[in-house]
């Protein structure tokens, strides 16, 4: 794949929509700062049993609003007009799917790094595109393991290339920390936007094999 030209695309279109790509992200961030303020308000000892089982509670319970965030931005990508409260909402349908595939792809790779880190680090790789799969059409009539395995033959010999491609945005990661996180304005969206396309142009190359 060309990797300049699918970032080349994806920091015009962020550039150009980066508001309308910020704007759900806010909301969900709004959410969880306003739970986690509520939350200390009503239990202050945030070593406490209650307050651990509340907080993994709520980022149990948050987890479609992120897929259903990727699956507003495959839209915004097509021009399609959708309102953010439909979007982030729109994945809940699929909760037992998204709930059961995050914990495995978390647990397996925990397993893996626990037992020697390069394994660990290569499943991860086998794994990343389990969250724009979940958020791609067709996700609901899949199972954990046809996730799972969609994304390990996608990643089949483009391991090495999504490293190489996620470590081309360091230096605007580095911008970011100096910047004291300004920069983020423009570089998230940018990001966000080159990671979908990614996987679109990966999805393109892989569909015979899959």
């Amino acid at each position: 794949m060309d990797r300049k030209e699918i970032k080349r695309k994806a920091k015009e279109f962020a550039f150009n929509n980066k508001w309308k790509i910020w704007a759900p992200l806010l909301v969900i961030y709004a959410i969880s700062y306003a739970y986690i303020f509520i939350l200390g308000l009503l239990i202050t000892d945030k070593d406490s049993a209650l307050y651990n089982v509340l907080t993994i509670g709520f980022e149990i319970a948050i987890l479609p609003l992120s897929v259903g965030y990727t699956s507003y931005l495959y839209k915004l990508l097509k021009g399609e007009e959708i309102s953010i409260k439909e979007a982030l909402l729109s994945k809940y349908n699929m909760f037992g799917l998204i709930f059961v595939t995050t914990l495995l792809v978390g647990l397996f790779t925990s397993l893996w790094a626990i037992l020697l880190i390069i394994p660990g680090i290569i499943y991860s790789f086998k794994m990343a595109m389990v969250p724009y799969i979940l958020a791609d059409e067709g996700a609901i009539k899949m199972t954990y393991k046809e996730v799972m395995d969609k994304s390990k033959k996608m990643m089949n010999g483009h391991k090495w290339e999504w490293f190489v491609f996620s470590l081309s945005f360091l230096g605007w990661s580095i911008l970011c920390f100096l910047t004291l996180g300004i920069a983020m304005i423009w570089v998230m969206p940018y990001i966000i936007i080159a990671q979908i396309m990614y996987y679109q142009e990966l999805l393109k190359l892989t569909s015979n094999a899959i």
